[in-house]
């Protein structure tokens, strides 16, 4: 059986995503899912403390460094170009579902946050195709897809649930 990617997407910065994902998490978690996250960044980013131990390994040119403990392994692995979201999928060890956060032109089924002007413009950044959902400012009825509020949570995690979950 394939794991269910849902990418959680938006034209712009600071739009809910990380809220929303967090929100859909925790309600996934309290129904004993196991639930994964792929978070998208365009910019350089740290995962360690500057002068911790693994920062320091990774300033020193190690290709891959890898940190492990009794409740969590990270691994940071030096790469030439962006790889593709599927790459990463293959290495996430098994879940119920994995919730990504970015990746508009990645090709798994897509939630667009958005505001009631976007939504009323019909200012869609995904193919019909692709747009599973419209998570927007206030719920809209003329849309091809369901929509929902940043405050439905719950009824968006009951929907990805039903749709891909239920088998």
């Amino acid at each position: 059986m394939r794991v269910p990617v849902v990418s959680i997407v938006s034209q712009k910065a600071k739009s809910g995503k990380t809220t929303l994902i967090e929100k859909l998490v925790h309600i996934f978690k309290s129904r004993n899912l196991r639930v994964a996250v792929v978070k998208h960044t365009d910019h350089e980013f740290e995962i360690d403390v500057p002068g911790r131990d693994t920062w320091r390994h990774d300033r020193a040119g190690a290709d891959v460094v890898v940190i492990a403990g009794p409740h969590r392994v990270a691994v940071l692995e030096k790469v030439k170009q962006e790889k593709k979201v599927e790459e990463i999928l293959e290495q996430i060890p098994p879940v119920d579902i994995v919730l990504v956060e970015g990746y508009k032109r990645g090709p798994y089924p897509k939630i667009q946050l958005m505001t009631a002007e976007e939504a009323e413009k019909k200012d869609l950044i995904i193919s019909p195709a692709e747009l599973i959902a419209v998570v927007c400012d206030r719920r809209l009825s003329d849309l091809p897809v369901p929509c929902f509020t940043f405050n439905e949570a719950r009824r968006i995690a009951d929907f990805l649930q039903e749709k891909f979950l239920a088998r």
